[in-house]
């Protein structure tokens, strides 16, 4: 979550990274819901290809039926989960 908000509403910053090249790719988001990153992570993914790993934070909005049954279709493809860290636990 952006704080203190931008002017423009955006709260969330997705943030994709091949750690193969080092491409790096920010977004700013005005909601964090399935919908959304879904439709994100497939146009990734019809862009550059199929990952190998997608990395999550454990957000709610990486594990909705949606998401999970569109991952599910992709050969090879895991999900790692890492906890949410705060910064105060940094």
């Amino acid at each position: 979550m952006i704080n203190p908000p931008s002017s423009a509403t955006q709260k969330w910053v997705l943030t994709v990274t091949d750690y193969f090249t080092r491409w790096k790719k920010s977004f700013t988001l005005k909601e964090s819901i399935e919908s959304i990153i879904h439709d994100f992570i497939e146009g990734i993914v019809t862009r550059f290809g199929i990952p190998q790993t997608i990395i999550s934070d454990n957000a709610k909005s990486f594990f909705g039926t949606k998401i999970n049954d569109w991952a599910l279709n992709l050969r090879n493809l895991s999900e790692d989960l890492f906890p949410t860290i705060t910064p105060k636990e940094m």
